[in-house]
């Protein structure tokens, strides 16, 4: 079996604080929850959701053959158990910048209508934070689930994104970091 986490960050700004990882996945494009969830019973994928310490999360009846929920009051740290999964699904969580490094297949939930990078003063372009690891639609979900590993072009850019966030000498994070935004300020 598969084991699939969904961890996503906290939107403090959303009315709804019981907002949690099954609303994102129903936003998907063409997403309709028989197909899934008789998809990840088929492919034998069970999903591991861990809200965010801050919302509210609750619990969805419809989806329990198919997913265990895990509170931050049991696991507090994800990095402590990171290695046991097979996919890692995530936004613009801490836990991405965490992972770039690892041999993990990862993806990342994008939708249109999320003021995350408006409300948040997130200061890179959207293209530069998610590239081809993108997630928009259910079957890029579906896509992500059936790959084996990181493949060469993707593992190019997390290496890439890895040498723009984790630069150790201050100048050259700088540098780094410019030259991005310039390139998208040029395109």
């Amino acid at each position: 079996k598969r084991i699939v986490l969904v961890a996503l960050t906290h939107r403090d700004y959303m009315k709804d604080a019981n907002f949690g990882a099954f609303d994102s996945i129903e936003k998907l494009y063409g997403y309709n929850s028989t197909d899934f969830i008789e998809y990840l019973v088929q492919n034998k994928i069970h999903l591991v959701i861990r809200d965010h310490a801050l919302g509210k999360s609750k619990k969805y009846e419809k989806y329990e053959k198919i997913s265990s929920y895990i509170g931050h009051e049991i696991l507090p740290e994800l990095n402590d158990i990171i290695l046991a999964f097979d996919v890692i699904i995530t936004d613009y969580s801490g836990l991405y910048l965490d992972l770039l490094k690892l041999d993990i297949q990862l993806g990342l939930l994008r939708f249109p209508t999320d003021k995350f990078v408006k409300e948040r003063g997130l200061i890179l372009p959207d293209k530069v934070l998610s590239g081809p690891l993108v997630i928009e639609s259910m079957e890029s979900l579906l896509n992500l689930f059936i790959k084996e590993g990181v493949d060469n072009s993707i593992w190019e850019f997390r290496k890439g994104l890895s040498n723009l966030f984790f630069e150790v000498d201050f100048l050259k994070c700088i540098d780094k970091n410019l030259e991005c935004i310039e390139g998208e300020i040029l395109k």
